[in-house]
């Protein structure tokens, strides 16, 4: 603070003393807002990078909060799915089917694996022969959906699984014996009766063509199943000249287990099969017309 000094130039007449004090006030006063000012000005200079970040904040909230509400439609609409897929109508079920498809889309790829999950419950009790055709047509178009490989095998095995539970149920000791019984030990069931266990016997044929992979395919019914997807006219005497089998294998079950599995009428044309184990199995009229065998057991 500036401190006054008399001076004789400048006498301390009342005029002279109530400017001095004005001033001495005036100085004391700016220096007690200088804190203030600085802050104030310090306030300025961040307020604009303040109002971007609260800008930003506010979008990233916004985001947040949209994609929670789209979450959410997705698994009102998934639930709704899954519902109507255990309907009691087929027209029911073929909506929830529906529904369902459209989560194996690649853009609901978190989806695939549960979606499998209910379809391969669903085609295992299905009793309408309409809602079964959907639904094997939506196995059939599992490679064009890019569905993950890793979800393709565990899709895979929980057919094999429910081919395994649909199987023991309709077995039967006692018919082993039975008069007109196929030697599945089954006897004589009914379309009806086999119709699940064929869907999904057919589903893990259709899954192997398209290069789903399992070495477990033991004790399964597969009746009839076509693992190459290729067909051979083998009733022209010429066909082992004309049929190039170089150039038909595909799908490759090398090291496959399928001991006492029923396999009657299956199709392994051109197929690898190295070191494959068919122990027990049935194998009545199977195909292996071009399959590398070598080491099968």
């Amino acid at each position: 603070m500036t401190r006054w000094v008399p001076d004789k130039n400048f006498p301390l007449t009342i005029p002279n003393y109530r400017y001095v004090k004005l001033k001495l006030e005036t100085e004391i006063l700016a220096r007690q807002l200088k804190p203030r000012y600085f802050l104030l000005e310090v306030a300025k200079a961040i307020a604009g990078p303040v109002a971007v970040l609260g800008l930003m904040w506010t979008i990233v909230v916004g985001i947040s909060q949209q994609g929670a509400l789209q979450q959410s439609k997705e698994d009102e609409r998934f639930d709704k799915a899954v519902t109507r897929l255990a309907g009691p109508s087929p027209t029911e079920r073929l909506t929830g089917l529906a529904g369902l498809q459209l989560f194996l889309e690649p853009e609901y790829k978190s989806r695939h694996r549960g979606t499998l999950s209910f379809l391969v419950n669903a085609l295992a009790s299905e009793s309408d022969a309409t809602v079964r055709g959907a639904l094997l047509d939506t196995f059939s178009r599992l490679t064009r959906l890019d569905v993950n490989q890793s979800v393709m095998n565990e899709t895979l095995e929980r057919l094999r699984d429910q081919n395994r539970s649909l199987l023991a149920l309709r077995k039967d000791p006692s018919l082993a014996t039975a008069k007109g019984n196929d030697e599945t030990g089954m006897g004589q069931l009914s379309q009806e009766d086999l119709a699940p266990l064929r869907a999904t016997a057919t589903a893990i044929a259709v899954l192997i063509r398209h290069g789903a992979v399992t070495q477990d395919l033991s004790e399964i019914y597969c009746e009839s199943c076509d693992f190459s997807g290729k067909t051979l006219d083998m009733s022209r005497p010429d066909y082992a000249n004309t049929a190039n089998f170089a150039q038909w294998h595909g799908a490759d079950l090398s090291e496959t287990d399928f001991h006492n599995a029923i396999l009657k009428n299956a199709n392994f044309t051109g197929l690898f099969l190295r070191g494959a184990s068919f122990d027990s199995a049935d194998l009545i009229r199977a195909k292996f017309a071009g399959a590398d065998c070598r080491g099968r057991s």
